[in-house]
């Protein structure tokens, strides 16, 4: 069976969805496998839940997403950065680039948007944002560098979530 042949239907005919948790279970029992109410999907090293569905690998948000929209969506994002986490209020589809800049905000023990020049003896900050860089300016110090990254996102966040609801 394609990817393409897997339909919301299917996946809610051989899984049952807990909203409250964002657990997955088998709803049926498989040939030669686990038996029915079984938790579907094992933790991968880069922290995803993922099963086997039809002989295919599967990501379980993408199943989780398809079992409650009956469509497979663009990018399937975690908000709160836990891979794990499926809560229906925890996932949703986005385009990359939001889902990129999303994966940003999770990265430990870097201030991003802040890179040293060493040339300069200063910090920089700058943004990407629809395929365009922005040179926020230069500071004294990475947490004022970042502080001017976080403010450019969130002002232009703040713009496409208008965008969106116009």
């Amino acid at each position: 069976m394609n990817r393409e042949d897997v339909t919301g239907d299917l996946v809610r005919e051989w899984f049952v969805y807990d909203p409250e948790s964002g657990t997955l279970t088998w709803r049926k029992m498989r040939k030669g496998s686990a038996p029915a109410g079984r938790r579907a999907g094992r933790k991968r090293c880069d922290g995803y839940l993922s099963c086997l569905f039809f002989g295919k690998p599967w990501m379980v948000h993408r199943l989780i997403w398809l079992y409650l929209h009956d469509h497979p969506g663009e990018e399937i994002d975690h908000i709160n950065g836990t891979r794990d986490d499926n809560r229906i209020c925890n996932i949703r589809s986005v385009s990359r680039g939001v889902n990129a800049r999303n994966t940003a905000k999770h990265r430990a023990g870097k201030l991003v948007g802040a890179y040293y020049r060493k040339k300069y003896g200063n910090w920089a900050s700058g943004i990407w944002w629809n395929k365009k860089y922005t040179t926020l300016g230069y500071f004294a110090t990475a947490q004022e560098a970042h502080a001017a990254w976080r403010a450019a996102r969130e002002e232009r966040m703040a713009k496409e979530q208008m965008q969106e609801v116009a």
